[in-house]
């Protein structure tokens, strides 16, 4: 409802608002589609967007608040925002299928777009947090200022989180893993003629066995089974290694 001098009534407006997420990083944007239809007596001036910071610090019994904006953005005027005449008024109050009507036509503008901003989360900003002695809290304001003096200016506050940004998470907003592979050799350093010489140092290629293979002697267990031989006393003698 819009008033005047906070008892004069003036009628009202109705308007909606989308947010394409409330969870950001510092330095990330929130895209907001915004949609109004003015039903009042007074014109719309402005509608204003923005991130309000709250933070508030607990010490020795007492409590500190300081709230401020850190971010603003506008919307662009058009048409719906324009005041109705009192004999305008009336015919809309009157009918009692205009309400859904209304609630259809902001479903729309919001769902398609029509009018469109973003708020930005600098990267000065605070994160959000929440603690024994120190609590940050962040939210989304959107007002309607309307034109004139002593008229009230209609606003709808939704909460908001700030955190890292999501390129520094590794995420693609709104939260896809980008998972990014370092290409590692496939072969190890091959020894010099110097080392092979001296016989002091051997680096030999690394071998990869499944979890359901064993190396023994060499060979792994199927082959070692193929070639086990019995001793005289029953026991498995094994081939020594190769060399």
């Amino acid at each position: 409802d819009i008033n005047f001098c906070c008892c004069f009534d003036k009628g009202k407006i109705t308007f909606g608002a989308k947010i394409d997420d409330t969870r950001i990083g510092q330095g990330e944007n929130a895209s907001i589609d915004f949609a109004v239809r003015n039903q009042s007596e007074v014109r719309i001036e402005r509608v204003e967007a923005s991130i309000v910071e709250h933070c508030t610090w607990y010490a020795g019994g007492r409590q500190n608040d300081v709230i401020r904006e850190i971010s603003k953005a506008m919307f662009r005027p058009n048409p719906r925002w324009d005041a109705v005449t009192k004999s305008t008024r009336a015919t809309l109050e009157g009918d009692h299928d205009e309400y859904n009507r209304t609630l259809r036509m902001i479903h729309d503008a919001v769902e398609v777009g029509d009018n469109s901003s973003y708020v930005n989360a600098p990267l000065q900003c605070l994160q959000t947090y929440q603690g024994a002695l120190v609590t940050t809290r962040h939210r989304i304001k959107i007002k309607v200022h309307m034109d004139g003096f002593f008229v009230n200016a209609p606003e709808v506050n939704i909460p908001m989180r700030i955190g890292t940004r999501h390129d520094i998470l590794g995420k693609d907003k709104p939260g896809k893993i980008d998972v990014s592979f370092t290409e590692v050799p496939n072969e190890l350093e091959k020894p010099t003629p110097e080392d092979e010489e001296d016989g002091d140092i051997v680096i030999a290629p690394g071998v990869f066995v499944g979890e359901s293979q064993a190396v023994l002697g060499g060979k792994d267990i199927k082959q070692v089974k193929e070639d086990e031989k019995m001793g005289d006393d029953g026991d498995i003698v094994i081939p020594p290694l190769q060399e």
